[in-house]
């Protein structure tokens, strides 16, 4: 699965020359972890509160707890990735 995700992201990276990626419901955490490893610059938004304070202290990173619907912010991403939401 992980060789997958990273694969994933190479290839997802021949379509933008920038490292800012934005996940939107983190599920365990894997891809966040794979995008960190590729040296990407990473931010979630996750609704679930355990979840998303369980992956944040794992892979120590800020996740913004609530629905997407309500996320607001000024940030541009290279890429959003929305998987099974």
């Amino acid at each position: 699965m992980l060789l997958y995700l990273s694969q994933v992201l190479n290839k997802l990276s021949n379509y933008t020359t920038g490292k800012k990626l934005l996940e939107v419901g983190i599920g365990t955490g894997e891809l966040l972890a794979v995008a960190l490893e590729l040296n990407f610059k990473v931010e979630a938004v996750e609704i679930e509160r355990a979840t998303a304070q369980r992956v944040a202290n794992l892979l120590g990173i800020n996740i913004w707890r609530g629905d997407f619907l309500k996320f607001k912010t000024d940030k541009k991403y290279s890429i959003i990735i929305m998987g099974d939401v």
